[in-house]
């Protein structure tokens, strides 16, 4: 009788630990998804924000870009002059390969969206042309937006966004 009751505790004990030992398991298997997501994050926002950047603050290479095919443009940039940038270099932009802009951008592996609206909110409109590229991200997706504003060719301010993600 006594060994039942030995043999009945050990087992009770056992379960005990089994369950610390699994709860912990869950417990580090939660926060290694988490610590990847917030490193996946960061990578994102490391891409977002250098991208958007130099497309605000260059001309881009070479500076009327522009009027070129993609193979013939180094970099993008949207400025004219300090603090406005070029509506026709928004439209071009938003006239472009998504390949094309993403290899442009620095983005490779992650997807992108860039849009421009007025202060109002509304989509730049620029001769028939939504200043929009690439794809908006879908619900539930890892997604890192940075936004700039500026003044268009001198004529009115807007918010310029880029985001880059990933499903």
């Amino acid at each position: 009788m006594k060994a039942q009751i030995i043999s009945l505790d050990v087992m009770f004990a056992a379960l005990i630990v089994i369950t610390i030992i699994g709860a912990l398991s869950v417990m580090l298997y939660q926060y290694t998804i988490y610590d990847r997501q917030q490193s996946e994050l960061k990578e994102l926002e490391l891409r977002s924000q250098p991208a958007l950047n130099v497309l605000m603050s260059t001309k881009g290479a070479p500076e009327n870009w522009e009027t070129k095919n993609c193979n013939q443009i180094r970099s993008l940039g949207f400025m004219n002059e300090s603090a406005v940038i070029s509506g026709q270099k928004l439209k071009a932009f938003a006239n472009l390969n998504y390949d094309c802009s993403q290899g442009l951008l620095g983005v490779r592996g992650y997807d992108f969206y860039f849009e421009a609206r007025d202060a109002g909110g509304n989509l730049l409109n620029i001769d028939g042309i939504n200043i929009t590229a690439g794809y908006e991200p879908p619900a539930g997706s890892n997604a890192i937006f940075s936004e700039r504003k500026a003044w268009v060719d001198n004529s009115y301010l807007a918010t310029i966004t880029l985001g880059v993600w990933y499903e």
